[in-house]
């Protein structure tokens, strides 16, 4: 769980939704970078809270080193099986990663993330978000769009030493490009799919903040990269290439709509 500038109301939340899964065998190891020293004191006095509960482990860093470095920080110092990606200012399903790991043992996956909903500050459910569910239909959408949600992947710990951890060359994007990387490689990945997690809609949001444009622009190389060294190199695969710089022109606000559009008439 990466943190960097989190109320603390909302980490709490998002702390308690994990340490409180039906899957209790588990380390939440919290990475928090540092942004303003009032907010940063608050949230290490929060999670002092905690300090009895030897399942949780919290890094503060001395200086700001960045999402991509936080998160193989996370992946190398953790002991378990499975990595399971969470937010700080998210909330998980009770039996989220309990649902997800019998999903992945059941099928014989190596990656299952989820579907998601999304509140606003009033925790009003405002979207519901919906990816491709099984293997084949994540293979032939994933060069269309990113077909996961991040905070909601849960992958054998066993992939990162075959493909290697997130690479900082793909700040913004850095989840698409692993998603691409693990997929070239012959790997089984699905959603499950119902709602586990809970997203808070943020101005800070890679996805939806006022920088979106700049992680457009991020996804549009992960897929030129993809094309020329995973052999995502289809008919399939060229076309969704090819149509990429027209989401610089799409707007967050209309992005479930026109993705929906252009997957009626596409895919």
């Amino acid at each position: 769980m990466p943190c960097y500038g989190v109320f603390p109301a909302h980490l709490k939340e998002s702390v308690e939704s994990i340490l409180s899964q039906s899957y209790g065998n588990l380390e939440l190891i919290i990475i928090i970078d540092p942004s303003v020293p009032r907010l940063d004191k608050e949230i290490m006095y929060m999670l002092d809270y905690y300090k009895d509960d030897k399942r949780l482990k919290v890094i503060l860093h001395d200086s700001r080193k960045g999402l991509v470095n936080s998160l193989n920080e996370a992946i190398l110092l953790s002991q378990g099986k499975y990595i399971a990606r969470a937010d700080g200012d998210d909330i998980n399903m009770p039996f989220r990663i309990e649902y997800q790991i019998s999903f992945m043992e059941d099928n014989k996956y190596h990656m299952v993330g989820s579907w998601a909903l999304l509140i606003n500050d009033n925790n009003k459910v405002i979207s519901k978000i919906k990816k491709p569910v099984t293997p084949n239909e994540i293979m032939s959408k994933i060069m269309f769009h990113n077909s996961f949600i991040h905070p909601t992947v849960v992958i054998k710990k066993e992939i990162f030493k075959n493909v290697g951890l997130y690479d900082d060359r793909f700040e913004r994007s850095e989840d698409y490009e692993l998603w691409l990387r693990i997929i070239s490689k012959g790997y089984l990945c699905a959603n499950y799919p119902d709602y586990l997690v809970v997203l808070r809609k943020t101005m800070s949001s890679v996805t939806r903040g006022p920088e979106w444009l700049k992680n457009r622009f991020m996804y549009q190389r992960c897929k030129l990269y993809a094309f020329r060294n995973y052999k995502f190199n289809k008919f399939r695969d060229l076309i969704f290439l090819a149509i990429t710089p027209l989401s610089l022109f799409i707007h967050p606000s209309t992005e479930v709509l026109m993705r929906k559009i252009l997957g009626k008439i596409i895919v």
